[in-house]
Order: structure tokens, then sequence, then C-alpha cells
């Protein structure tokens, strides 16, 4: 048994003993050391975002692994990278998981899988003490430090909009809300080439903290007028790329 964070139903949490699962072929048990609070986990509490219950969150996840499966000739699961998996060592986990046979998943759209699932939303995640996940799932993090190495999940994300908005160099950008994505997106940025980085946000601190951790320029946001903050903002000179992180409608 395992003790394990469980909704019953939407707004109902407790934590409580659970049984522990065998890996099965193909399959990785991982020991949770570290596990991210996501917004994303906000509207889980509330029986979104494809939440299935009795559920389990958490989907930035951080882990070593306990326990290796193996399929019916005796051999054992590989990463996602296809390399071995040996116990004790230090794995992160993709949490978007797709039946990786159908159409969609072999032209490279997984994302449009019909068995699309996510770990921590519609399977069980990571607020737990153990988590069985895809071999093919996991990535190798032996040697980051686990406080760094639970962002690899947000991180990734990022790193996909960065595919999507190259090339950076010369453009101007502002990003809104100072959120941990959006501090993370303005580090990103910075290291990809804009030419400048803003970020605009109602708390002056976390402005603060993220102009302490890259080269960029801020701007409060009154949460009051809104409108005529970023009308301020804009006076300044026109921006190339707006990035929304706040995910607030009167802000978008």
């Amino acid at each position: 048994m395992m003790r394990a964070v469980v909704y019953d139903r939407p707004g109902e949490v407790s934590v409580r003993e659970v049984p522990v699962r065998d890996p099965g072929p193909g399959e990785v048990r991982v020991r949770m050391t570290r596990a991210g609070m996501c917004g994303t986990d906000l509207h889980l509490h509330e029986g979104q975002f494809l939440a299935t219950f009795p559920l389990t969150p958490g989907h930035e996840t951080v882990g070593v692994v306990d326990a290796v499966g193996v399929d019916g000739a005796g051999v054992a699961a590989v990463d996602g990278d296809g390399q071995a998996l040996r116990t004790g060592q230090q794995v992160v986990v993709n949490p978007n998981s797709s039946c990786r046979a159908c159409d969609y998943c072999a032209e490279g759209h997984p994302w449009l899988c019909d068995s699309f699932a996510g770990i921590g939303s519609s399977t069980p995640g990571g607020f737990a003490e153990y988590l069985v996940v895809p071999a093919a799932q996991v990535h190798d993090a032996d040697g980051i430090d686990p406080d760094l190495a639970v962002f690899a999940e947000p991180s990734a994300c990022i790193a996909h909009l960065m595919d999507r908005l190259a090339p950076l160099a010369g453009q101007r950008v502002i990003v809104i809300g100072a959120g941990p994505t959006g501090v993370l997106l303005t580090q990103f940025l910075v290291l990809h080439g804009a030419a400048s980085v803003m970020l605009a946000d109602p708390n002056a601190f976390k402005l603060e903290r993220a102009a302490s951790l890259a080269s960029i320029a801020t701007a409060v946001v009154d949460r009051a007028d809104v409108a005529g903050s970023f009308a301020r903002i804009a006076s300044g000179g026109a921006f190339d790329v707006v990035i929304d992180a706040s995910g607030r409608a009167p802000v978008i």
C-alpha cells in the first residue's frame, strides 16, 4: 500500500492508503520525489480538463525508478529515448499518453489520438508515493537537482512554443502574466535571441523576482484598469509577439 492524494469527486479530496501496482510489460514504477502544482490542478479540482474520478493529480513529476516491467520474453522496458532503465535512476515523466498506433499517432499528431489520456488528470498521477507509467514516457534526469528537474514538463511546453516562434532574432516580445510559466517564458525568450522582452503583471514582487533571473523589462498592470494599463504599455511602441500566460479573459 502507499499514501496518495485522492479526489472522489470535484472538490472532495483526501490523503489515504491505496494499492501499489507492479509495472507490467512496457511500464516502469517510479518512486516520487517531487511533484509540481500547476494551474491545471486548480481546474481538475473543479472537475475540468479531462478529470476522471477517482483521481490522483500530479503531472509535473520527478522520481527514481523503483521497478521495471518485462515482457513475456523477459525483455525489460526502455525509456522514451530507447535507453535501458535501471533501479535508482532519476527520471522525469511526460504526462501525455496516446495509443501510438492509430492513424493520428502514426502521422505524428498524438494529441489528436482518440485514446489520448493525461497522467494526473484521466489516469493516476504523481501526488502519491509511487507512479506506474509507460516506460516510453519517462526520460533520464540523473544528475539534475530534483527542484530543477520538476520544471521539465512546463519547460517542454515552452520549448515547443520557442519552436513555433522561431526565429526570434530582432523580435520585440511582451509576456502577460508572471506566474511560473510566464517567468520561465521570459528566460527562454532571452536565451533564444529575442531583441527585447517585457513581462507585465499586477504583482510588483513577482516582476522584481523575474527581472533578477533574466534581462527583461517589466510593467505593472492595474487590475482595476486592465485596458488602460495595456494602452500605456503599447504607447512605448508596438510588439512583434504578444504571449498571454495569464489565461484570464479580461486580459485576453
